[in-house]
């Protein structure tokens, strides 16, 4: 499998130790106003100078450890499937955050003037064997910190012991990836886009004349919309009501699939919103999607069919941390799928049993703080 992505680039940091008021309030005293984080859907945003104060914060104070990882969901769901398919080969491209081109990188495009966690990430993919196509611009890489521990400040009775949350997170200060980062590699099977960078025409365009499948992961609300712009826009090229019926058909038989779309229930409650049936849009046989429900399990519409798969039960003292998981979950599809596309056997009972072996892969990833998928 040759398929190549384009994302966000993040730097997760994860805090091991026992959250409380106590905790919260010497951490986050930089931010203005004195803002604590308060819910696992609404992350504090802040601009990268403070998410640093914040870390030094923590990095004052003791008992706490500080870990950090790769992350960012196409990176994520690229790091799954190499992983899982040692034959796989994963492209990545984005920017990161640098200090300003100096002569030397306007002299020598090769030249990576990264700042560190930009370096770490480059880095880091090398080291899980994906490719990367990175461009470092002036500012700060994107950043998200998730905080664990026994309880939230005013919400003890929903955070148990073990639990954890996204607590702060400091987009990319450059995520405007460049056209020219984007250069379709020979031989490529996908495309993989996250939903944050269809924002872009240029970018729309270029997916959408594309000749390989696409998968698009939305990977935040805003992404989301910017999907139901893509899929609308797609699909007057790909099921024009000038192409006749006979053609699509002969173009999408059952074994087929063009067009991928990953979400999780907030994201799909977004496409919705924007007019995007998935029994409908499915039942236009090349296009498939897939929900995934945290606890609540996975579901597929697949040739105008709904299936769904429980998620793999997991012991309460066991679940660490839950980030990456949808996005494993998402990889871990996608080695399978692949598998019975490359044999020409999609089918229901295929991708029932791809939905159940997802959600098992994507069990083990919650064990483990942030999204290290050398476990799997």
């Amino acid at each position: 499998m040759i398929i190549y992505g384009i994302g966000r680039a993040m730097v997760d940091y994860y805090v091991e130790g026992r959250i409380d008021r106590d905790f919260m309030e010497k951490a986050f005293c930089p931010l203005p106003n004195g803002y604590l984080p308060s819910s696992q859907d609404r992350p504090l945003h802040v601009e990268g100078a403070v998410f640093s104060l914040v870390l030094e914060a923590i990095g004052s104070l003791n008992g706490f450890t500080l870990l950090k990882e790769t992350g960012g969901s196409c990176v994520n769901i690229l790091k799954t499937i190499a992983q899982l398919d040692s034959s796989a080969s994963c492209i990545f491209s984005d920017t990161v955050g640098g200090a300003s081109p100096s002569s030397k990188a306007e002299a020598d495009p090769s030249f990576f003037l990264a700042d560190e966690d930009g370096l770490f990430f480059k880095q880091s993919l090398e080291e899980t064997g994906i490719s990367s196509n990175l461009k470092a611009l002036d500012g700060a890489t994107g950043r998200c910190l998730v905080l664990s521990g026994e309880s939230m400040p005013g919400n003890k009775s929903q955070k148990q012991q073990g639990s954890a949350f996204l607590a702060m997170a400091s987009p990319a200060v450059a995520p405007e990836i460049a056209p020219e980062q984007v250069v379709f590699p020979e031989n490529l099977q996908y495309v993989l886009a996250e939903g944050m960078e269809l924002d872009k025409v240029w970018f729309r365009d270029r997916l959408i004349s594309a000749s390989s499948p696409l998968i698009i992961a939305c990977g935040t609300p805003f992404g989301a919309k910017n999907t139901a712009v893509f899929l609308k826009e797609w699909t007057c090229k790909h099921h024009s009501p000038n192409v006749s019926s006979s053609a699509n058909s002969q173009q999408a038989d059952s074994s087929d699939f063009s067009l991928l779309v990953l979400a999780n229930d907030l994201e799909a409650r977004v496409l919705e919103q924007e007019g995007i049936s998935f029994l409908e849009w499915s039942a236009r046989k090349d296009i498939i999607f897939v929900i995934t429900h945290g606890c609540g399990g996975s579901s597929c519409y697949f040739h105008g069919t709904r299936l769904s798969a429980p998620a793999a039960p997991l012991p309460q003292e066991l679940t660490v941390d839950a980030t990456g998981a949808g996005d494993v979950f998402a990889g871990a599809f996608i080695v399978h799928l692949h598998k019975h596309f490359s044999e020409r056997n999609l089918t229901l009972q295929k991708i029932q049993a791809s939905l159940e072996q997802s959600s098992s892969t994507a069990s083990k990833i919650i064990q483990v703080p942030l999204c290290k998928t050398s476990i799997l």
